[in-house]
């Protein structure tokens, strides 16, 4: 893990509890955490934010609750989101052949771990912390 992940990581499990929410011009029913501001800003990843609003939107016409799971190998320059329902069960995934994304996958004792988890439910994407 490099310098950098690791202060963004740092900064990220500050995020706690939201106090505003935000949406993009492009989405004005779908909302972001300030958790999530703060991933876009830190992680330079406003393509990241605009996509996984969009995926969002489509997605809540059937489920209410829905996880997001970006997977980065470390020394790869490519990723995958898998959207999920909550129970493990994949509904979507998205392939992304190019990605500067700064975070990677994290190794949990010997579980693999998605470079970054995002929650979305009651028209807001958020952080798990957040919650």
């Amino acid at each position: 893990m490099t310098t950098k992940e690791k202060e963004i990581r740092r900064q990220l499990m500050q995020c706690c509890g939201s106090e505003q929410k935000y949406y993009d011009p492009l989405f004005k029913d779908v909302f972001y955490s300030d958790g999530v501001r703060e991933m876009a800003i830190l992680c330079e990843s406003q393509w990241l934010l605009v996509d996984s609003l969009s995926n969002m939107k489509l997605l809540r016409r059937e489920h209410d609750f829905i996880v997001s799971k970006l997977y980065k190998k470390e020394e790869e320059s490519k990723c995958y989101i898998d959207y999920e329902d909550g129970n493990g069960n994949r509904i979507k995934r998205v392939n992304y052949p190019y990605t500067d994304f700064p975070l990677s996958n994290q190794d949990n004792e010997g579980k693999l771990e998605p470079a970054l988890t995002m929650w979305y439910q009651n028209e807001i994407l958020y952080l798990p912390q957040e919650h």
